[in-house]
């Protein structure tokens, strides 16, 4: 003991070790030994017990005999699943709320539909639904039958993105409902479209970013993170002619 080497399972006592003794698990109420649990005769320096997994607050050694009279232990693990650390902390960096600030290639204007609102900072007001449509709780663009059509988002700063949603208008759009994944539409959505990203010096397809024949009112797109300072989802096709557009997320770790 006054020059010990790292033990193995083959290294043997002859003097100090544990030779009867049984590992034990608190079951919320009692102290109950774990399957095979019950060690006898034991001359193993390091004594491995392995079982089915119980969950416990506790476990403990209990010794019934041992060399010299006394019990000696140097270490004594309990091993088990790792719990899965916290998810990462993620942000939408294109919510105004976080800094965003939207532009778009065109918007239907005062002048063509008076009293309405369909301003790009529409889709970075954090509501996925559109409510409010006509009156500032989405965008539409301004050249009718005309593409391509794109809204941009630009953040408070360079900001590492791995996933943008793209938030069409639903066919109900005077009610509508929180969209899931499956909710699709018929009569205003976006069909063709393709989300890109600023790579410091020109305009850059996000991978897997090109999305035809949609009919999805929230379309997700995940990809492997990219650190920029805008997006922009450029529209080739919509329903009825018209590139309309309740909300876009661009979303990546929060700090």
């Amino acid at each position: 003991y006054t020059s010990p080497s790292e033990p193995t399972e083959a290294l043997a006592f002859t003097k100090y070790g544990v030779t009867v003794f049984e590992a034990q698990y608190w079951d919320g109420s009692q102290w109950v030994t774990v399957p095979g649990g019950a060690v006898t005769n034991n001359g193993s320096v390091w004594r491995k017990l392995t079982f089915p997994a119980v969950t416990t607050t506790k476990v403990r050694v209990v010794v019934q005999n041992a060399l010299a009279g006394r019990s000696r232990l140097v270490e004594f693990e309990a091993w088990g699943v790792q719990s899965a650390p916290p998810p990462a902390a993620r942000a939408n960096h294109a919510a105004a709320s976080n800094g965003g600030v939207a532009s778009a290639s065109s918007t239907t204007t005062q002048q063509e539909l008076p009293g309405l609102d369909f301003s790009p900072s529409g889709v970075i007001n954090g509501d996925r639904r559109g409510l409010n449509w006509e009156h500032g709780g989405g965008w539409r663009d301004g050249t009718g039958n005309s593409f391509p059509d794109w809204v941009e988002v630009a953040f408070a700063g360079a900001r590492k993105v791995d996933e943008v949603n793209v938030f069409s208008v639903q066919d109900n759009y005077t009610s509508p409902a929180e969209p899931t994944a499956q909710t699709a539409f018929t009569k205003y959505g976006v069909t063709v479209f393709e989300v890109q990203y600023w790579d410091g010096s020109q305009w850059a397809a996000v991978p897997g970013g090109a999305v035809t024949g949609n009919s999805l009112v929230w379309r997700k797109v995940t990809f492997p993170a990219v650190t920029t300072t805008k997006v922009r989802v450029v529209i080739q096709k919509a329903v009825d002619g018209r590139s309309r557009l309740a909300e876009v997320e661009a979303v990546g770790p929060a700090s």
